[in-house]
């Protein structure tokens, strides 16, 4: 979420952060950040139509401590080449009290956006928050490239 510090200036502050890799998780850790596991699922709708004929949709789905995030559809048939890294940093309290900060980078050779619907589902706060959301957008995908994950006490 943005919040606005003593110096004024909105930051990106995480409340909390998940990843889908042990090794991340441990990385994270070492530095004095806390991330929750996410599981990942990617594969074909399991619906058929009228027909008998299986969707040719794709499926994609998170699952965070009680929270399931599905997005159903598929990629746009027209890619863009990415001119500029896709950056993001974040503040939060570590897990030995104080601040610590991480960033994100990514810098594909391509985009593509994403056309479907996404769905959320869970009882908890996190399910609420982003059901009360006025942001229900997905995308783009991204492919190719680097990307680079740091964390920092």
């Amino acid at each position: 979420m943005l919040a606005t510090g003593p110096s004024g200036t909105p930051q990106n502050v995480a409340l909390d952060l998940f990843a889908n890799s042990g090794r991340l998780i441990r990385s994270a850790k070492q530095a004095g950040q806390d991330l929750h596991e996410a599981r990942l699922t990617v594969g074909k709708v399991p619906a058929e139509d009228d027909n008998g004929v299986p969707s040719s949709d794709d499926r994609f789905q998170v699952k965070l401590s009680g929270t399931l995030v599905t997005w159903d559809g598929r990629l746009a048939s027209d890619t863009a080449a990415v001119a500029d890294p896709v950056q993001t940093a974040w503040m939060t309290t570590g897990n030995r009290g104080g601040v610590v900060t991480g960033s994100l980078t990514l810098s594909p050779s391509r985009s593509q956006p994403m056309a479907g619907s996404l769905k959320v589902d869970g009882k908890n706060d996190l399910a609420k928050a982003l059901r009360a959301s006025p942001t229900r957008f997905a995308g783009p995908a991204f492919g190719g490239g680097t990307g680079k994950v740091s964390f920092a006490r």
